[in-house]
């Protein structure tokens, strides 16, 4: 016997086509039973459809787990509220006596009373700039190569390797560039410091074009070799995060 709820103008087979007709049925001259739906609030195809309030019992375990993760992110946030306030703190009457002008002042000479971050700021920028030019095609063509081009078994194994380089912590990476990588690259930053020295993010300052040195020294303090070190820190991130939004937006 088929069971029936019908409404609205129509008739839908119920979800449960075991149940007894019950005492809202009827039976046709088939023998199948009809259930008139009485409530105009819910769909006669969608009875069993109505959600229900669903109680959660956490157990002791997790409930402690709750509560040390919600106490670790409130410590987090005290410290750095601590941190915040300290640095403010101390930083108050330089910052009254120096005024806007410590925005504006390159030199740092707090004995004489002139001091300033102009000279970090633009230093920063430029770093950022070199960083985002290498990093941008290095981390798009990763992601789009991982992504549409590479065999499922190699996929897995890249999508494993970058998401543990995104979790390196950067003063590796410092470390890396300051230990291993400058003194690779530094030619590379002399020759472009002779032939784009009039470009400011590949001036080393101090140092002439085609100036003989004795040693490459000079040389790795341009804002090229921080840019470089700086855009291989983050493009491991920015693949990641790119590649996740390319999957999603399939």
């Amino acid at each position: 016997m088929v069971q029936y709820c019908h409404g609205q103008g129509a008739s839908y087979p119920c979800p449960d086509h075991e149940r007894a007709c019950g005492p809202r049925g009827r039976l046709n001259k088939e023998g199948d039973c009809f259930v008139r739906i009485a409530e105009a609030s819910v769909p006669a195809a969608r009875v069993d459809a109505v959600p229900r309030k669903l109680t959660a019992r956490l157990s002791a375990s997790d409930r402690a787990f709750r509560g040390i993760a919600r106490g670790g992110g409130v410590l987090v946030l005290v410290l750095l509220g601590l941190v915040g306030t300290f640095l403010f703190y101390r930083a108050s009457q330089a910052l009254h006596k120096a005024g806007w002008s410590f925005l504006t002042t390159q030199t740092w000479n707090p004995n004489g009373g002139g001091f300033g971050i102009a000279a970090v700021i633009i230093g920063t920028i430029l770093i950022a700039v070199v960083a985002v030019v290498v990093a941008v095609p290095l981390s798009l063509g990763t992601a789009l190569y991982i992504s549409e081009y590479a065999p499922r078994a190699v996929q897995r194994f890249l999508v494993m390797i970058v998401d543990l380089m995104a979790a390196v912590p950067s003063v590796v990476y410092g470390l890396w560039g300051a230990f291993l990588l400058q003194w690779r690259v530094v030619s590379v930053s002399r020759w472009i410091n002779d032939w784009f020295g009039w470009i400011p993010i590949f001036k080393v300052d101090g140092v002439a074009r085609h100036a003989s040195q004795p040693t490459f020294t000079p040389y790795t303090s341009s804002t090229f070799i921080a840019g470089l070190v700086v855009g291989l820190m983050i493009t491991p991130i920015a693949s990641s995060t790119l590649r996740k939004g390319h999957v999603r937006g399939r």
